[in-house]
């Protein structure tokens, strides 16, 4: 397992062959580090969840035995976050972007042109109607 991953190691950082800064410089041989995210399952978290909240082990136990981040593992035990999560803003229009998309597509087939100032529009019209509100009334560029 050492050697698959000091193999898997030397291969992401190969560097090309002939690179120079803007001096002139030979920086062939400076690697870079590859960063990699940790790769867990959403049932290996809950595991380490479940064995803190028992207080059968601390969390930078359970972080390293069950192989997840230590930091994603307090902020699920404290209560900030949940399982499985995903990171970013949540849509604020939810289910009805597929009304948006259908309409966009259906003025599309019917070879009816519009620009983004009518979409955000209707877009504005859709929420009113939804009882969804903007900061200025209307969708923003974004």
């Amino acid at each position: 397992m050492v050697m698959c991953l000091i193999l898997v190691y030397r291969k992401q950082t190969k560097v090309s062959d002939q690179r120079t800064d803007r001096v002139g410089r030979n920086m062939s041989s400076i690697k870079k580090p590859v960063h990699r995210r940790y790769q867990y399952t959403e049932e290996t978290m809950q595991k380490a969840c479940d064995s803190v909240l028992k207080g059968s082990m601390s969390q930078r136990e359970a972080a390293k035995q069950f192989s997840v981040p230590h930091a994603t593992l307090q902020k699920i035990v404290s209560g900030r976050t949940e399982v499985g999560m995903k990171p970013g803003k949540k849509a604020v229009m939810g289910n009805l972007e597929t009304k948006l998309v259908d309409y966009a597509v259906n003025r599309a087939a019917l070879g009816v042109g519009f620009g983004k100032k009518e979409f955000l529009n209707y877009t504005s019209k859709l929420a009113k109607k939804h009882n969804i509100t903007f900061k200025r009334g209307r969708p923003s560029d974004k």
